[in-house]
């Protein structure tokens, strides 16, 4: 009995663990202003959406949900400050596909605000080729330490 129960529970936890599917696309970031963003990315087994951020990779306070059932995942994530750097991860109500120290965005200064602004224009390079990711690293190399708003 307690074989049948036991293999019951792992194949349980098989299923579950795989139905949140993997990471095919993203995350990206698009419409940023100065108290949102829009966080998109793609699965290959529809999830409903789940964003959280906070002040540190670590520190991760805040959710945003769609409970919708998709492949195609776009959640906003409203009332933040300006300005102001937050992290972020991504996944469902089971899982998280992607977080660390290296995702964040930084919200948008208020319009007219005179200041020191970075912004770079690429082509649809999404070819998934090692070339897409020669002109990020290059990039990268070239900002250094500054932020590219």
């Amino acid at each position: 009995m307690k074989t049948y129960l036991l293999t019951f529970l792992l194949f349980f936890a098989h299923i579950a663990t795989h139905a949140q599917g993997t990471l095919l696309r993203g995350p990206y970031l698009q419409v940023a202003t100065p108290t949102s963003i829009v966080i998109r990315w793609r699965t290959d087994k529809p999830t409903e959406s789940v964003v959280k951020i906070g002040s540190s990779a670590q520190s991760l306070s805040q959710t945003f949900t769609d409970n919708a059932v998709t492949t195609e995942h776009e959640v906003k994530v409203a009332g933040l400050q300006p300005e102001t750097r937050y992290y972020y991860s991504i996944g469902s109500q089971t899982a998280v596909l992607q977080a660390g120290d290296y995702n964040f965005f930084q919200t948008a200064a208020v319009a007219g605000k005179p200041g020191k602004y970075r912004f770079g224009l690429l082509g649809d390079c999404g070819t998934n080729s090692v070339i897409q990711d020669d002109v990020r690293a290059r990039m990268m190399d070239y900002l250094g330490s500054n932020y590219m708003n």
